[in-house]
Order: structure tokens, then C-alpha cells, then sequence
């Protein structure tokens, strides 16, 4: 299959192709020419499709990347600033659920979602396991627990500093601080360091941020598994019951599930550090 295929009737020359080709593959000769593929260099493709996406006549395709693909962006569902504004402020990190589960398709389309996450070198890394029941996360904040104990009982200096004997004891005692009640629980994997992945630990924390922003977005609460997290990277037990594959690491993950109660404010934040230069 050839790599650049152009569409002679429909393309208008404009270039934008070739300004935004982040790796140069696409160039334009000279001003209104058809845009060219940079010899040799067709293996460094990414598939970002930013050359296929900004084409307003739609007149190329580009390596595996085929049109009927693409979904077209919709302008009438364009968010004005203080949407965007007001939707980013009231995100909050939830830890108080309705006592039910969520529906899977309701869960998965929050992971669908996070799959537009923006990844190093458009390597797009980053899996989940998704656990979909309160029943699949107590089991999960068992195995935490259990790895917060050795922590406690070997006088560890993280546990301290991470109050994990008093989290121990709430568990036991029948109250789950590790995941807050949560009803489902989604965790992102990603290759370890040195695998075929330039930035799996950015590349996880930013899908999980789109995660939870996608959750708030379809009306459902989230807050970051910080011990799940912690204890997936140490403890075989969960590593295992949450399907860890060899050679990747778990990296984040949020608790999901529909608030029990709604905010009805926005605090105010610290204000704005910023150096300005130029």
C-alpha cells in the first residue's frame, strides 16, 4: 500500500497537511503543490492522523489510516470558555457512593473516553482492569490492606508517614477507607520502563485524568486509588487478582461510582504561580 495517497481532484493544496505532520513526513515542494512523502522516512509514522484531520477537503489518507475512520467534529457541540471553565472547576474527588453498582456500559464508556489521551510518541500504552463490582473492589482493598499490615508489622517509614495502621484498623473493623465504598474501580496499566513505551507513567497518570474527567462529564464520581496503586506496584496478591501482565506496572487508577450527594459550590484553590517570560 502506497503511504500517502492523495485524492488529485479533491486536494486544494493548502499544506496545513504538512504543517501539521509532527514528524516532517509530508512536505509541499512549494506553495499550492500537491503535498509529497519524505522518501525513506515512511516507517516513523506515528498513525496520529493529524494530517487526515485537519485536511478540510478530506483528499488523503495516510498509511493504515483509512477515512471512514474518522469521525467528523461536530461544531454545534463545541463548549463556550465559561462551560469549559465551570465544567473544570467543579470536578470533585468523590468518596461518598450510592450503594449500588453502575452499569458496565456506563463504566466502559468512561475508558472509552480516556483512549484520546494524549500519549508519548502516540504509542497509546496504557490498558485497564476494570473492576465492576463492590463485591471485585473489596476484594482488591483486601489485598491492599493485607500489604498495608506488612507494611505496619515491618515498622516500614512509609507507613507511618501514610497512616496505614490506622487504615488497617478501619478495615477490619468493617470501614473501608481504601476505596470509600466505591461500587467499581478502574486501573491503569501500562509497559514498565525500558519497554516499548517512551513514557508509560505520563502516558497512564494523563489517561487516568481523562478518566475521571469523563466521569464527570456522564455524572458519575470519581477520586484517585492512591493505596490501590501504591500496593499493585509491591504486593503479588493484588497484582495477580487485578491481571498484571508481565513486564507492565500499574500506575493509577480511579474508584467510580454514582456520588450519594451533589456540590453546590466551587472552593477557591490557591492562587495562580506562574513565571512569565517574553
Amino acid at each position: 500500500m502506497e503511504f500517502l495517497r492523495v485524492d488529485h481532484g479533491s486536494c486544494t493544496g493548502c499544506g496545513m497537511c504538512s504543517l501539521a505532520c509532527p514528524l516532517h513526513l509530508i512536505i509541499q515542494e512549494e506553495p499550492g503543490a500537491t503535498p509529497l512523502a519524505r522518501k525513506g522516512k515512511e516507517d516513523a509514522c506515528i498513525a496520529c492522523g493529524h494530517c487526515m484531520s485537519v485536511c478540510p477537503a478530506e483528499a488523503l489518507e495516510v498509511g493504515e489510516l483509512s477515512a471512514d475512520r474518522f469521525a467528523p467534529v461536530r461544531r454545534e457541540l463545541r463548549i463556550s470558555p465559561e462551560q469549559a471553565g465551570q465544567f473544570l472547576r467543579t470536578r470533585r474527588s468523590v468518596r461518598s457512593y450510592v450503594d449500588r453498582n453502575v452499569p458496565r456500559e456506563d463504566l466502559l464508556a468512561v475508558l472509552d473516553l480516556a483512549r484520546w489521551a494524549p500519549s508519548g510518541h502516540h504509542s497509546q500504552p496504557v490498558r485497564w482492569t476494570l473492576l465492576a463490582t463492590r463485591g471485585a473492589v473489596l476484594t482488591a482493598a483486601g489485598h491492599t490492606a493485607d500489604w498495608m499490615r506488612g507494611m505496619v508489622e515491618a515498622g516500614d517509614p512509609r507507613a507511618e508517614a501514610l497512616h496505614l495502621d490506622g487504615v488497617v484498623r478501619a478495615f477490619a473493623n468493617g470501614k473501608d477507607l481504601i476505596c470509600r465504598g466505591a461500587p467499581a474501580l478502574a486501573v491503569a496499566l501500562a509497559p514498565q520502563p525500558g519497554g516499548h513505551a517512551p513514557t508509560p507513567r505520563e502516558d497512564a497518570v494523563i489517561a487516568v485524568t481523562y478518566a475521571e474527567l469523563a466521569a464527570h462529564g456522564l455524572g458519575l464520581g470519581s477520586c484517585w486509588a492512591g493505596y490501590v496503586t501504591f500496593a499493585a506496584q509491591h504486593h503479588e496478591p493484588l497484582r495477580a487478582f487485578l491481571e498484571v501482565p508481565d513486564g507492565y506496572a500499574v500506575y493509577g487508577g480511579i474508584m467510580l461510582g454514582r456520588p450519594s450527594f451533589r456540590y453546590s459550590a466551587i472552593p477557591p484553590r490557591k492562587e495562580l504561580e506562574v513565571a512569565v517570560k517574553g
